[in-house]
């Protein structure tokens, strides 16, 4: 959709364990053929309510953020 190739780039994080995983990888999946850059992963083992202390989870945002906003300048 030319809607979403507007986008700007996104990261998608989901917990293994989540009962919205499907929904957040189904929307990765739609940016994806709209030119989006895309990055998705699903941290195994762990719960939603724990992803927010998931020390890779956390080096992955950061990591994200960091690489995005320094592009943006």
């Amino acid at each position: 959709s030319k809607r979403l190739a507007q986008l700007p780039p996104t990261l998608v994080v989901s917990a293994e364990h989540d009962l919205f995983r499907a929904e957040g990888e189904a929307y990765a999946s739609e940016l994806i053929p709209a030119g989006v850059p895309v990055v998705a992963t699903r941290h195994r083992g762990v719960g939603a309510e724990a992803l927010t202390r998931h020390t890779p989870a956390i080096e992955e945002v950061v990591a994200f953020l960091r690489q995005h906003l320094s592009d943006a300048r």
